[in-house]
């Protein structure tokens, strides 16, 4: 199994972040302008307080149980 870490502390505490967009004066849902799994989607780690992207996390690789 994969698991992806943060790059700068090497903990597994980490969570991308999703934009959706409304429309402002009438509240109508837009679009998700981006989704989790988006390279670009932005990414925080729960113990350092590091921010980047998606694509910037580490893998680990992980051996099955």
């Amino acid at each position: 199994m994969i698991e992806k870490t943060c790059p700068e502390c090497g903990s597994q505490k980490v969570v991308v972040i999703e934009e959706t967009m409304f429309m402002v004066n009438t509240g109508d849902h837009y679009c998700c302008s981006v989704k989790a799994h988006d390279s670009d989607a932005t990414a925080k780690c729960l113990d350092c307080n590091w921010t980047g992207k998606h694509h910037q996390l580490d893998k680990l690789t992980v051996p099955a149980k």
